[in-house]
């Protein structure tokens, strides 16, 4: 309730709104689903320029040796990125589960 309270200092037209009739009620839904859209292509907006650099930051030693087997920007196949990818995979692991992980890396 606390967060509910300062955001009302900042901006106390919400209370009529999300208390308010249904029409104010209908605008304020409107308000944060077209906020939720926004939030989301921002959110993809950033990912995508990272898709360029996450062989380079991704591999144990860059300076040495990249990912293997690498990954390449330009390649449309997901096959192999994420959990897919032997070592992405190891580093997107739960810690809580990094030690069972590492015992069995094939499955």
């Amino acid at each position: 309730m606390r967060n509910y309270s300062k955001i009302l200092l900042g901006a106390p037209y919400l209370r009529k709104l999300a208390h308010g009739n249904v029409k104010q009620q209908t605008e304020l839904h409107a308000i944060l689903t077209e906020m939720q859209v926004i939030m989301g292509q921002a959110r993809s907006d950033d990912a995508s320029h990272l898709k360029n650099c996450v062989a380079q930051y991704a591999a144990p030693d860059p300076s040495d040796k990249g990912l293997e087997p690498p990954i390449y920007a330009d390649n449309k196949s997901r096959a192999l990125l994420g959990v897919n990818h032997p070592q992405l995979a190891a580093m997107l692991c739960p810690i809580k589960h990094a030690k069972a992980y590492h015992e069995h890396q094939e499955k």
